[in-house]
């Protein structure tokens, strides 16, 4: 893409279009397409290299608006050589990636918040057995009921808090805690947990936690954690981009000189740079070196990973993960 040619006989340059001389459809499409990509779209590029310029720190948004500013102005100052496609699709490939992330967010909250929903809102008070009548006319909210209270809970039904049977006996479905699916056993003394499915029989339980100190909700806040939490390989990354971005613009800035070097030497044929001169002749391989240098995948692979393994095993495999690591 970055070093097609147009035919010789297609245009001359963008400064002949006052003075008369024809240019090729393509050319002038490219030009309209590729503007409000590269300065509506490619803003938060502009935007972010501002901002990291003004803390004295260069990151992927200066790369990434320097490699498409340099193609983008590059296509209008010489039309025979197109790279408006370079620029535009380098600014959608990354925009993509950041929208990808996003998603990719939206989804772990959307488990986390799936997570709180295993546990029932509303609680059958009962008294103590064995009368073990209910309290209240209606059930209450969760968040009411209070270490030593007595709730019922009915075959099916999920246990709302932590508690220990007092009355009664069934199974229970606990691996939403143990990923064992073998219902377990339970009768008067052992523990239930908020979120497990209670099986063939009613129980009474005395809760032993509330609300926010469940075995669910701890589960949930190690989740959580875990998502926040940094992988050492995100440690190695900054230090890698911190030192990545300004070793490329030195590298680019090597690369244009050696290469102007060379076209004005017996070396490389004077007739590589016709049509451009030996200025943007040396200028289309430091635009490569940026192009080719974005580093996305520091910037955005290893936080999705950890997010996304965080919640897809918490949610699905009913693994919670203590940290990124």
């Amino acid at each position: 893409m970055l070093f097609a040619r147009v035919d010789a006989l297609g245009a001359k340059g963008l400064h002949h279009l006052v003075g008369g001389s024809g240019f090729r459809v393509v050319d002038i499409i490219a030009f309209v397409l590729a503007t409000p990509v590269q300065f509506l779209f490619g803003f938060r590029f502009y935007r972010g290299s501002w901002y990291s310029l003004k803390q004295r720190r260069a990151n992927m948004d200066l790369l990434v608006a320097l490699g498409t500013s340099i193609a983008y102005f590059f296509s209008v100052t010489l039309l025979d050589a197109m790279a408006f496609e370079t620029s535009s699709l380098l600014i959608t490939i990354v925009l993509f990636g950041k929208w990808m992330e996003t998603m990719a967010k939206k989804k772990t909250t959307a488990g986390v918040e799936s997570l709180t929903k295993l546990a029932p809102r509303l609680v059958t008070l009962v008294s103590r057995p064995p009368s073990s009548q209910p309290i209240y006319s209606e059930p209450v909210n969760a968040e009411l009921v209070s270490v030593d209270d007595h709730f019922q809970v009915n075959p099916g039904s999920s246990f709302p808090l932590d508690g220990a049977v007092q009355a009664g006996e069934t199974t229970v479905d606990e691996s939403m805690l143990t990923g064992e699916s073998w219902p377990v056993r339970k009768g008067p003394g052992d523990a239930v947990y908020a979120g497990t499915v209670n099986g063939s029989g009613a129980v009474v339980v005395r809760c032993t936690a509330s609300d926010s100190d469940s075995m669910l909700e701890k589960i949930i806040e190690l989740v959580k954690r875990a998502q926040d939490s940094r992988a050492p390989i995100e440690a190695v990354a900054d230090k890698v981009s911190a030192t990545f971005v300004p070793a490329v613009l030195i590298v680019a800035l090597a690369v244009i000189a050696i290469w102007f070097a060379l076209i004005q030497s017996p070396v490389i044929p004077g007739d590589w740079a016709d049509g451009e001169g030996n200025v943007l002749f040396s200028l289309l391989f430091g635009l490569s070196v940026l192009i080719i240098s974005c580093p996305c995948a520091f910037g955005l692979a290893t936080p999705t990973v950890v997010m996304m393994a965080t919640s897809i095993g918490a949610q699905k495999l009913g693994i919670p993960y203590k940290d990124g690591r």
